[in-house]
């Protein structure tokens, strides 16, 4: 979690809903991680980076050494239990 408070984040600080080796919380954690350290050297939300250039870049990282093999993937399902 981040020392620094940033009003204009564009990763919203959601770490209590965090859960471990969910495939949706990886991403959305190393996002957070990312946007870190762009504001720590300056960058400006929305002109500098995006949501998506923040989501390309933690996929990436998951991405090598097939990181995302060993992680539990979440999918959207209805109450019943049916795949949205």
């Amino acid at each position: 979690m981040s020392f620094i408070k940033y009003p204009n984040r564009l990763v919203p600080d959601n770490l209590s809903l965090w859960a471990k080796e969910s495939v949706t919380d990886e991403l959305y954690a190393i996002a957070y991680n990312i946007e870190d350290a762009l504001l720590l050297m300056g960058a400006e939300p929305g002109k500098d980076y995006t949501r998506l250039d923040l989501m390309r870049m933690a996929n990436d990282y998951l991405s090598v050494d097939g990181r995302w093999r060993d992680m539990e993937l979440s999918l959207p399902l209805k109450s019943g239990g049916e795949i949205v």
